[in-house]
């Protein structure tokens, strides 16, 4: 009974983790997302003075970078392809970076470890990805 339980999950993380581990991928695909909908559904808060940096952009420009990223990280991690998936990793890396160094400016030092583990996270999965020639 048990075995039966547990055997979904074990295959879920296998698929998750195992190579070409599209899990990182599926983790920024969801990141995304929630920026997406946010400057979709929530634009006033992007407005709050810890994003003063990211309220620059308007709230449009936002919503379609994060959706194409998104639907590029949720394309990469069903279909993982070396080729495919490298364009959105160094992409994420820069975008995530970016909003790092954008909170660090504001001094919302709990938000650039958060992004800047993203987007270390995404370059990193670029390297493995580069130097693994079977993912």
């Amino acid at each position: 009974m048990i075995r039966r339980l547990i055997r979904p999950v074990i295959r879920f993380s296998f698929w998750m983790f195992d190579r070409p581990a599209p899990g990182l991928d599926l983790a920024l695909a969801v990141l995304a997302a929630g920026w997406a909908a946010t400057a979709v559904f929530a634009p006033d808060m992007l407005d709050r003075r810890s994003y003063a940096l990211l309220g620059i952009m308007p709230p449009a420009v936002i919503a379609v970078v994060m959706s194409a990223l998104c639907v590029a990280h949720a394309m990469t991690a069903w279909r993982p392809s070396r080729w495919w998936r490298l364009g959105p990793l160094l992409a994420s890396g820069f975008v995530w970076l970016s909003i790092a160094g954008a909170f660090a400016v504001m001094g919302t030092w709990t938000d650039v470890v958060v992004y800047a583990l993203a987007g270390a996270g995404c370059l990193m999965g670029a390297i493995y990805i580069e130097t693994e020639r079977e993912a």
